[in-house]
This record gives structure tokens, C-alpha cells and sequence, in this order.
């Protein structure tokens, strides 16, 4: 999944962390050499490949905007 924000861009992946699979966050600035930022979606639920791309999509759905220094605000308010 990718959404794009003002500033930012962010997608989502997966990586097998063991035998469990991890969900990922990534996001950078839209701009040229930009730092990529990551956040791990981590869960004990979380034992196959699709798992883990639903709870990362998840995530990033409730992500209202990423600010300019990098921070994440939810739809909720809290900022992370």
C-alpha cells in the first residue's frame, strides 16, 4: 500500500523476523536524498506474510499526516 501525504510519502512492506513475519511502515520526504524512516508493525497474531501487510495497511490508513520534522500524527491526535 503507498499514501501520499503533503510533505511525505509512505508504503508499506513485509520482512520475516524469525519465524514470524513483521509488518513495515516506510516514509520519506518528497524530496531529492530524502532519509527513509521506518516503523515496525509487530504482533503476536502476526504468523504469515498477508498478517502482517494487513496490519501495516491498517496502520498507515489511520496515519492523518507525517510533519515537517518527520513526526506521525493519527487520525486520533496522537502524535508518535
Amino acid at each position: 500500500m503507498v499514501k501520499e501525504f503533503a510533505r511525505h510519502i509512505a508504503w508499506t512492506e513485509v520482512v520475516k523476523e524469525g519465524c514470524k513475519f513483521v509488518g513495515l511502515i516506510e516514509y520519506q520526504r518528497r524530496a531529492p536524498c530524502s532519509m527513509v524512516h521506518e516503523l515496525w508493525v509487530v504482533g503476536p497474531h502476526l504468523n504469515d506474510e498477508d498478517e502482517a501487510e494487513i496490519a501495516a495497511a491498517s496502520m498507515l490508513e489511520s496515519i492523518r499526516d507525517i510533519t515537517e520534522s518527520d513526526n506521525i500524527i493519527y487520525s486520533d491526535g496522537v502524535a508518535l
